[in-house]
């Protein structure tokens, strides 16, 4: 579930921050609820970085009362801890396959 949002203003306005800056605001400022055992942070690949999925899991490491998890896109630059590139290791789901998947996370929704 969505808990908040930033703008991502351009790049020459006077109040540009950057989507790092905003992802990092936003997870500080997040106290999930007393219920709440687990937080899992997602964002596509602008927010994968290594200081955000630090700042996460420092969290988790910080909240003794649940557990803080993440999952982000990872631009295929990255590479692997044994230098390889994950451009080589991960594929796109084919164009064919799309419309089945929209079609089953419609059925989901239900």
């Amino acid at each position: 579930m969505p808990v908040s949002f930033r703008l991502i203003l351009p790049k020459h306005h006077a109040a540009y921050r950057s989507e790092n800056v905003l992802f990092r605001e936003m997870v500080a400022a997040f106290v999930p609820p007393s219920w709440a055992k687990l937080v899992i942070v997602g964002g596509d690949a602008a927010y994968g970085s290594k200081a955000n999925m630090r700042m996460v899991q420092d969290r988790d490491k910080a909240d003794p009362a649940r557990r803080w998890g993440f999952v982000f896109a990872i631009a295929r630059t990255w590479k692997t801890v044994e230098e390889q590139s994950i451009k080589n290791l991960v594929t796109h789901l084919p164009q064919k396959y799309l419309s089945l998947s929209r079609f089953l996370s419609g059925m989901m929704r239900l």
